[in-house]
């Protein structure tokens, strides 16, 4: 994540799409829940339109630790990463520069 985030859709897709794609791959066969859950977050981020249509998925992207998925570590380290960005990418957005720190 060395570049500078000019579009935050743009951007978003830049950095979660891939992992999203291997989490789903990996997850079909830990837990066909969760990789249906982040095939539907995948879908959701290709389609994204406008900061709204971001925002939605960060939300629904966040109800991932309450499905009770059965991930192994690996998963469990590829979701971490992916909820990360995905917040750092959040705040890049809501980040007000009218007001000089």
């Amino acid at each position: 994540m060395n570049q500078t985030p000019t579009d935050p859709i743009d951007y978003a897709k830049a950095v979660l799409a891939k992992d999203l794609q291997t989490l789903a791959i990996r997850l079909t066969d830990e837990d066909t829940a969760a990789a249906t859950f982040f095939i539907s977050i995948l879908y959701q981020l290709n389609a994204c339109m406008d900061e709204t249509d971001l925002a939605q998925l960060f939300v629904e992207l966040s109800t991932a630790a309450f499905h009770g998925f059965q991930m192994q570590g690996e998963s469990i380290a590829l979701v971490d990463r992916v909820l990360a960005n995905a917040e750092t990418i959040a705040h890049t957005m809501s980040a007000d520069g009218s007001h000089p720190h």
